[in-house]
């Protein structure tokens, strides 16, 4: 990946200019990521991480929370409970809530982490988005 790294920063350097040829590198690039993320995937379900992933009970994070704030978030937005629902993600959605943040979380697999907390993550921007517009 250093390399890669370094071969990126001489490519623009010199070809800056020279936009086709930087988003044919930018494409080769993206291929690379993409066949990366696949591997993840892959080797995450050999190693049966996946239970893991979707098991959500945990001592490292307080999952019952988690899980009960998710439902609330959901509810209120199928709802369209707009005011309720500014009031749960304000008061609720801080840095390190009920320690999603846990470091030990998210080395377990080789991307992501468990469901239950992507799914919270994926709600409270349903959410966000949904109140914007």
């Amino acid at each position: 990946m250093q390399r890669s790294m370094t071969n990126l920063k001489v490519y623009f350097s010199f070809c800056f200019q020279r936009r086709t040829k930087i988003c044919v590198f930018a494409s080769s690039l993206f291929a690379h990521v993409k066949k990366t993320f696949i591997l993840h995937a892959t080797v995450n379900h050999i190693l049966d991480i996946l239970e893991w992933r979707q098991n959500d009970e945990s001592f490292l994070y307080d999952w019952k929370y988690i899980q009960r704030l998710t439902k609330l978030l959901r509810e209120l937005r199928l709802a369209n409970k707009f005011i309720k629902l500014m009031h749960v993600i304000r008061s609720h959605t801080v840095r390190n809530l009920g320690n999603i943040l846990d470091s030990t979380l998210y080395l377990r697999a080789f991307s992501g982490t468990k469901y239950l907390i992507e799914d919270f993550q994926k709600e409270v921007l349903n959410q966000i988005s949904k109140i914007a517009k």
